[in-house]
């Protein structure tokens, strides 16, 4: 399925050695890969990829992680600490801390407008004026 969500926990460190290639696919049932996007290292210490080594999906990683020379990764690197990255192969990169930094400071979306009170059914009609009292 597609839409499926793989995730890989590694209970220590998480180590590719130089020309590593991970790939992605299914057992023979010629639907595709997964998507990059919804393969998930969960990994509870540190993440070296050797020179030129290539992983896919998203590194979720408690301690820091390390790129080799010439090492890429297809997704996501979200370190707890830092990130190394020789000679800036990478646009933009944030460590967990600095996302939730980022987060605390986007504003939060508008509240939406309160409920109008609920309409109350209409009062019953009063009853006539009682007739005037009869001669004696």
């Amino acid at each position: 399925n597609e839409n499926s969500v793989f995730i890989i926990r590694v209970t220590a460190h998480l180590v590719l050695a130089a020309g590593v290639e991970i790939l992605l696919e299914w057992d023979g049932t010629g639907t595709g890969p997964p998507v990059v996007t919804n393969v998930i290292w969960h990994v509870t210490s540190y993440v070296t990829l050797g020179a030129g080594a290539i992983l896919r999906g998203t590194i979720l990683c408690g301690d820091y992680i390390n790129f080799g020379a010439a090492a890429k990764i297809y997704g996501r690197a979200l370190a707890e600490n830092y990130i190394s990255i020789p000679g800036g192969l990478i646009d933009e990169v944030y460590n967990l801390k600095e996302i939730a930094e980022i987060l605390a400071r986007t504003p939060s979306p508008p509240s939406p407008p309160p409920s109008p009170p609920p309409s109350s059914p209409p009062s019953p009609p009063s009853p006539p004026p009682s007739p005037p009292p009869s001669p004696p």
